[in-house]
């Protein structure tokens, strides 16, 4: 039996887990020296429930609630805005095609004055909003961003000497890279 085969044996038996090494000596018949040879079992695929598990833990820790609290929040008065904005406009330009100097919105009598006050009151704040979340955004993606950057470098320094010496380090940084893809398009999604 070939070495091959012995190796192709223990890795898919039953017994072993995915990260047990199994070391395997072959012997030469013409010298009887034992080379041992380590095959390991590769790792089973990451599931994508666990993916939004664990991201989730991360992005909705506790230091992380008031940021998303307050960028939702944001999130939905902008989008009252943006519609509140347009609807003043066409009724400040209604108003101002009519001879009368009262304007009837909502039940309310304005003037032109006023109605032109609050349609330049909400296009202002409709610019500000998005810049105010911006800023609110950055203390959440600074949590997230540390929080994922020590998890992975704690899971790259708990693995053996054999697997920093055997594997090349853009595989290594690989890790990294996934956890900010992630996070690139998990974070907007809880503001969009």
């Amino acid at each position: 039996m070939s070495i091959d085969e012995v190796s192709s044996l223990l890795c898919s038996s039953p017994l072993s887990t995915s990260e047990e090494e199994v070391v395997v000596e072959e012997s030469t018949s013409d010298l009887h020296v034992h080379i041992p040879v380590v095959a390991t079992n590769p790792l089973p695929p990451i599931s994508t429930q666990r993916i939004i598990t664990d991201f989730g833990k991360i992005l909705f820790a506790p230091e992380n609630i008031p940021a998303i609290i307050a960028t939702t929040s944001l999130t939905i008065i902008q989008m009252g805005v943006n519609f509140l904005s347009p609807f003043l406009l066409g009724q400040l330009v209604q108003s101002l095609t009519n001879t009368h100097s009262v304007t009837q919105l909502a039940g309310w009598e304005m003037s032109k004055t006023t109605l032109m006050t609050l349609f330049v009151g909400a296009s202002a704040l409709s610019q500000i909003l998005p810049t105010v979340r911006s800023h609110v955004m950055s203390s959440l993606y600074a949590n997230t961003i540390e929080t994922i950057l020590m998890k992975s470098m704690d899971h790259l320094l708990g693995k053996s000497l054999d697997y920093h010496v055997q594997t090349p380090f853009n595989a290594m940084c690989n890790i990294l890279q996934r956890g900010f893809g992630i996070q690139s398009f998990g974070l907007p999604l809880l503001t969009q």
